[in-house]
């Protein structure tokens, strides 16, 4: 008899470990999900486009700072 125990008890653990499998599982694919969405809308934002915008500012201002940084030397060389 407490072979039958033993059996019952390891039949509803596995079945037990199968609906606690299925879940997580459930639970993982909706948080792959979720990632993938917020991934996709953050390129449809309008703030990550303004952010594009004020870095490719800043580049061109540090490229006329550095062209000016050069003229400037190459004025005082020449002199």
């Amino acid at each position: 008899m407490p072979m039958s125990i033993i059996y019952n008890d390891t039949q509803e653990k596995s079945e037990l470990q199968r609906k606690i499998t299925a879940e997580l599982r459930a639970k993982q694919e909706a948080a792959s999900s979720n990632e993938v969405k917020q991934s996709l809308t953050s390129f449809d934002d309008p703030d990550y486009s303004r952010e594009i915008k004020l870095s490719k500012t800043t580049i061109w201002v540090i490229i006329l700072a550095v062209a000016a940084l050069l003229a400037v030397l190459l004025y005082m060389m020449v002199r």
